[in-house]
């Protein structure tokens, strides 16, 4: 074994400096941060919802819990707020009980553990007291004069659900506004999904109070007519609509609703400054509620536990279009283990974090480059469920992508992406796959590739007294989130090897390797290319699917706070190819050709205003996998394809959504697309 343990001046070097840039982005994007705990709060405790208020009168910090009505029901006390730290602290005294609540506020969000108590108002003083966790977002700080606004609509009396998107047209060179638009989707019937058409309304009124709003044609349910008129209270809609049957026949029905995606892009346009500040304050927001805001690792050890090893052999994958006989693995293996220590935010010893993963080194040039490139592009390959980092580089895979990407010439890492054990499974809202996190009873039990080194993967939290209960809930992570700061730390190590060519960084990944491409392409800006395949959902359809909640959320309902639409629009304009299948089943209900994918990449187009080129929507003609668009006997395109229509052609226009139809504008592979983007190879 080949081992570095923080050995060397250089690799300590690195390290300092990898954790100084690291806390001096903090630090400088601390001092930025103005919000304070004045306000509203809409918060959530898993299903518990709580509304807090503060205020600061003659110096001090007052505050109190309310009802949906605005009625204070309980006294909030000791209230200290520490803005340099952005630290809050305070008592919620409820009828026979006490609750001390600790938290960091970043950009409106707000991120808690509390404790709680029938016996004694005082504080406890054993930190594991801090047992539950808590989330939630400021109103005034997260609710623009007229949009973007989203709320998450129920009809009553028919029991179906929708999505309401309010903006303002916005001049993306100027900024000058031209009115509100906005958008309507119904997307389930009670707790089943519809996925319906995207319909364009029309706004008769809004002032940020009163709505009022006709959808011309609503297809999803029999192409009614509707009128909706609401009013607005805090982060509340409620109204009624007028439905009228294409026979005449009109009916009256209330409806209610919630705000929804308080992160959100938007789809009116915006600026490019605009649009570089929304993305600055939503990663570090996501990064507050995903990851306990992205520490930095105490100390980093690097172990490489064989090296110079042979490409995987194996019989090519049935599915593969990436001319794979045509390139010969010329590529060697070295596999390595991270192993990271942690500040342990319960106090006592350092939390330990271990990611395992393999590096593909090429012997030969990069395939078609026409420029030496002296250092080279490096691909992280993202495993999905059932993978593993060693089955990227298994010619016979479902996962083959990271074979194909170094055949190529590529440098390609990989890190395995799994789930955390039974004994860490938290539920988020109820006991189906829809809603249970990592792993449960039938499904993976042992780990996704227990015999290529992809286990369970324990949480990141402190070691426990035996007899505590609720070990679950110590961990201030998301498991995504945990996913992401082990490939995030993994391009730390990357970009400290000379052979890495850090301004060309590739991500790809496939299902749950999709939806963690897309979100470290949104998060890390040191990735210059993001290719998700077979994850751009419309999150509110995925909910009521009933596939696997890997995309859910622990402690806050991810529908709260964005949709997919808004990881992508974190890219840009960095480069961004989404791959959808039109047989892909596993994010869409009764439709096909596209549809759900089509309205997001509609959203995600207006964020590449200014970089149109960089964004690619492939659509094949295939199910759930990756496709390379190269040739294949099997396949009935070849190349590259992309929608013959993105949007409305006329209004009121809904068949593009419908309209499969689909063209290859340049005759390009994949790597074609990637070639040009990192500018190492002149296209025609």
């Amino acid at each position: 074994m080949k081992s570095f343990v923080n050995s060397g001046a250089r690799w300590r070097s690195v390290i300092r400096l990898f954790t100084l840039l690291i806390s001096f982005q903090a630090f400088a994007y601390a001092q930025t941060d103005n919000s304070t705990p004045a306000g509203t709060w809409y918060m959530n405790a898993q299903t518990d919802r709580s509304i807090f208020q503060f205020e600061r009168v003659n110096g001090a910090w007052r505050g109190a819990s309310l009802s949906e009505a605005g009625k204070t029901t309980e006294r909030l006390d000791n209230i200290t707020w520490n803005q340099a730290a952005r630290t809050l602290e305070f008592c919620r005294i409820g009828a026979g009980y006490w609750q001390w609540y600790r938290g960091t506020l970043v950009e409106g969000v707000f991120v808690a553990r509390f404790t709680h108590s029938g016996k004694t108002a005082d504080r406890p003083t054993d930190p594991l007291a801090f047992k539950w966790k808590m989330t939630g977002w400021n109103y005034e700080y997260l609710t623009p004069a007229q949009g973007p606004l989203v709320f998450d609509l129920y009809v009553n009396e028919t029991k179906y659900r929708a999505r309401l998107r309010l903006d303002r047209a916005t001049n993306t060179t100027t900024g000058a506004t031209s009115g509100v638009i906005g958008r309507l989707k119904f997307y389930a019937f009670d707790n089943t999904c519809t996925d319906g058409l995207e319909n364009e309304i029309v706004i008769e009124q809004w002032d940020g109070i009163n709505l009022r709003f006709r959808a011309v044609d609503v297809s999803a349910i029999k192409n009614l007519s509707m009128v909706f008129t609401a009013t607005v209270n805090g982060r509340s809609l409620d109204g009624s609509l007028l439905q009228t049957d294409p026979d005449g026949k009109q009916f009256t029905r209330t409806f209610s609703g919630t705000r929804a995606e308080v992160l959100t892009y938007g789809f009116g346009g915006k600026t490019g400054a605009a649009r570089n500040t929304w993305q600055t304050r939503t990663r570090r927001r996501l990064e507050h509620l995903l990851m306990a805001g992205n520490p930095a690792p105490l100390k980093t050890e690097v172990a490489i536990l064989r090296d110079n090893l042979p490409p995987v052999l194996g019989l090519l994958h049935p599915k593969r279009d990436d001319d794979a006989n045509a390139f010969p693995q010329n590529y060697r293996l070295s596999e390595f283990t991270l192993k990271h220590a942690l500040a342990n935010p319960f106090g006592g010893a350092p939390l330990a974090r271990e990611s395992h993963g393999f590096i593909a080194k090429p012997l030969s040039g990069i395939r078609g480059a026409t420029r030496s490139m002296g250092r080279r592009p490096l691909v992280i390959a993202i495993n999905g469920h059932g993978g593993s980092a060693f089955q990227t580089f298994d010619p016979s895979s479902f996962y083959w992508y990271g074979d194909a990407f170094a055949r190529q010439g590529y440098m390609v890492m990989a890190i395995d992406t799994s789930h955390r054990p039974i004994a860490d499974l938290v539920t988020s809202g109820g006991s189906s796959p829809a809603t249970m996190l990592g792993y449960f009873n039938g499904y993976y039990v042992l780990g996704d590739d227990v015999k290529n080194g992809n286990g369970p993967r324990t949480s990141i939290k402190p070691a426990l007294p035996a007899q505590t209960a609720n070990p679950e809930l110590y961990t201030d992570w998301e498991e995504d989130g945990e996913r992401l700061w082990d490939l995030r730390r993994a391009l730390d190590y990357a970009l400290t090897r000379p052979d890495v060519d850090p301004t060309r960084i590739i991500v790809v990944g496939l299902s749950l390797g999709g939806e963690l491409a897309s979100w470290l392409g949104a998060l890390d800006p040191r990735v210059s290319v993001t290719i998700a395949a077979g994850f751009s959902p419309d999150l509110s359809v995925l909910k009521f699917i009933g596939s696997h909640g890997c995309w859910n959320w622990h402690y806050a309902d991810i529908r709260e706070y964005v949709d997919s639409s808004e990881l992508f629009a974190l890219t840009a304009p960095r480069a961004l190819m989404i791959e959808t299948g039109k047989l892909d089943s596993l994010y869409h209900c009764w439709r096909s050709n596209f549809t759900g994918d089509k309205q997001i990449a509609r959203r995600v187009r207006t964020a590449f205003f200014d970089a149109p080129n960089n964004f690619v929507h492939y659509l094949h003609s295939d199910a759930h996998l990756f496709r390379a668009g190269g040739s294949h006997a099997t396949m009935p395109e070849r190349h590259v394809r992309v929608p013959l229509t993105v949007a409305p052609r006329q209004p009121g226009d809904q068949q593009w959504q419908t309209d499969g139809a689909t063209w290859s504008p340049k005759a390009w592979t994949v790597f074609d697309y990637v070639a040009s983007w990192m500018n190492y190879r002149t296209l025609f």
